[in-house]
């Protein structure tokens, strides 16, 4: 396991010794996504792995513009408590129908995926650049005591079939990686992330809201903008939904400002969503987002999360 927050190692890949041994809630999580726009079509692996507790979960999502339930978009699967050898390996992990393996240390990665005869998925994920380690979802200064996450855009390429059709997929997705104690009872920070993704830049801003404190919002913002080979912090942000269906943010206007002065003005507009139940504290809206920005368009999404004590206000409001 690394020991400088700004330092990853090939050991990344694989699974991070807890450093509360006894914690049954210490979390690894290991994300893959994409998104395809001319089918307005993306991807979400969020598996869940705790070591102390032997288990880890999976999660599988495939969706379009045609619903955002779970139960009826083209493909669903979420399942908890499935057995985790204590020799796992991350590295080259194969059980229930999800394979992960390492092609180049923190650059490319094997995802496959099957399930009978309903979905048979190989793709590559490659890391457009090194992964990004600043504060996203784990203060930094943390990360030399055991805790971590990184983030990386990627382009990723390969085969899907779906229902037996076979969609060919060259696009760009992202993967990151978390580890740290998350308990599933107590309070929980809701946050809101937005990427987007081009040839010639990326861009990722976070925005938390503690719920329970009074956090301003613009108090701990985070991500990066990567441009003309050049990344750089975020140091502030201004994220606006300007428009809502249901509660989920349709349309949305982001500012930013990186630590080398340069900014960053993106509007979007969302394609599709997802009714995501992250994890049992979290909810989210999920949506592919086609972005644009001075420099062209971009595509990427928003990831708008809820604690628990948010979602009944949420949907009060919005009725």
């Amino acid at each position: 396991m690394t020991n400088r927050h700004d330092e990853l190692t090939a050991a990344d890949d694989g699974l991070h010794t807890p450093t509360l041994p006894l914690e049954p809630m210490w979390t690894e999580t290991y994300y893959f996504g994409f998104d395809l726009p001319e089918r307005s079509l993306s991807l979400a692996i969020y598996p869940f792995f705790r070591r102390n507790l032997g288990i880890w979960s999976l999660q599988f999502h495939l969706w379009d513009h045609t619903a955002f339930e779970p139960w009826a978009i083209p493909y669903s699967k979420f399942l908890w408590h499935l057995p985790l050898a204590p020799d796992a390996d991350l590295t080259d992990f194969d059980q229930a129908g999800l394979r992960y393996k390492t092609l180049e240390p923190l650059q490319r990665y094997l995802v496959g995926y099957r399930d009978g005869d309903r979905i048979d998925m190989e793709l590559e994920f490659d890391g457009i650049d090194d992964p990004f380690t600043g504060w996203t979802q784990v203060d930094t200064h943390n990360q030399a005591t055991g805790k971590g996450h990184f983030d990386q855009d990627c382009r990723v390429t390969g085969d899907l079939v779906l229902n037996g059709e076979r969609i060919r997929i060259d696009t760009f997705g992202h993967r990151d990686r978390s580890w740290y104690n998350r308990p599933d009872m107590g309070p929980r920070r809701s946050v809101s992330i937005s990427f987007g993704v081009s040839e010639r830049e990326q861009f990722l801003v976070m925005q938390p809201r503690m719920v329970g404190t009074d956090a301003a919002p613009e108090d701990g913002v985070g991500g990066y903008l990567m441009r003309d080979g050049v990344r750089a912090e975020i140091r502030k942000l201004t994220r606006r939904v300007t428009e809502r269906i249901q509660t989920r943010p349709v349309a949305i206007e982001i500012e930013a400002v990186d630590s080398l002065g340069r900014t960053l003005e993106a509007t979007g507009r969302a394609a599709n969503a997802l009714a995501f139940n992250t994890s049992p504290p979290i909810f989210a809206w999920f949506s592919q987002y086609n972005w644009s920005t001075p420099g062209g368009s971009m595509v990427g999404e928003d990831q708008e999360t809820y604690a628990y004590s948010e979602i009944g206000p949420l949907f009060r409001d919005a009725r």
